[in-house]
């Protein structure tokens, strides 16, 4: 339209404004406009129910990882390697060089197993997963198979978990990747070398943390060390699992001594139900 058209109308639309303001003595009541990208609600939508008791955390929004399409869920139902486990965190990708995944938690109930948190969008590896018998310290993959948790940790006090304990940070705090005390939290000043100076990520990663069983009981020099469940910093991990706040501190105050996590993709954990090859 040109110029002038657009001056003409905004002429007549005045003028008829005006009138409908002397005929009524009010003008008259515009809608109200939605924000700005708000897409319109759908006919009869419903909010989504709570899901089960389970403690929750109220965090930051969902970073990167919560943008990625949700890894499918595989029932624990017949896994090999739960033994007595009565709850289960698994974290499922789309495949072995996946960097993202979905995290959900499990309880035992009677013969079977019931989700109480599904899809919480987690970050893996930045180089995907790895058998845990190829992995190698450094590749920056996140170990697949069945685990415990040893204990928690963190820079805040305990935010609530059960029978793990709970470790404070200090400056001097240390994960050991010397051979004689490997794998293992030290105190010493300043760190070696081949150690993790823990204290660095204090202010979002290991706010709080869980560290993973992998290569814990007997360590295996140079299969990797310091494997954890922490808080996401909007990118892969060098090996670890990370969560966003509100979905960490949850399953943080869920935990037992007796909960296994689950790490691998899709089709690997398929396998663990009906007793195929670990590919």
């Amino acid at each position: 339209m040109s110029a002038g058209g657009k001056g003409a109308g905004a002429v007549l639309g005045v003028g008829a404004l005006l009138g409908l303001v002397l005929a009524t003595g009010s003008a008259p009541r515009l809608p109200r406009s939605a924000p700005a990208g708000a897409a319109p609600a759908a006919p009869g939508a419903r909010a989504a129910s709570a899901a089960p008791a389970m403690p929750t955390a109220r965090g930051r929004p969902r970073p990167a990882a919560g943008a990625a399409r949700a890894a499918p869920a595989v029932d624990p139902q017949g896994m090999r390697g739960l033994g007595a486990a009565d709850r289960v965190l698994e974290i499922s990708t789309w495949g072995r060089r996946s960097t993202t995944a979905t995290a959900r938690t499990y309880v035992r109930v009677g013969e079977g197993w019931r989700v109480l948190r599904s899809a919480m969008p987690a970050y893996v590896g930045a180089n995907g997963l790895s058998l845990p018998e190829r992995r190698v310290a450094g590749d920056s993959t996140t170990p697949i198979g069945v685990y415990g948790f040893v204990f928690g940790f963190g820079s805040r006090p305990d935010p609530g978990v059960h029978g793990l304990g709970w470790r404070r940070l200090a400056p001097t705090s240390c994960w050991s990747g010397r051979r004689s005390d490997y794998n293992r939290w030290v105190e010493r000043s300043p760190c070696a070398s081949a150690d993790e100076s823990l204290w660095p990520s204090r202010r979002v990663a290991y706010r709080y943390a869980a560290v993973i069983d992998f290569n814990y009981a007997r360590p295996v020099y140079g299969r990797g060390s310091g494997i954890f469940l922490h808080e996401q910093i909007g990118k892969p991990t060098h090996g670890c699992v990370s969560l966003d706040q509100g979905d960490l501190l949850a399953v943080l105050r869920w935990i037992t001594p007796s909960t296994r996590i689950v790490i691998g993709p899709y089709a690997w954990l398929r396998s663990l139900r009906s007793g195929g090859p670990r590919a």
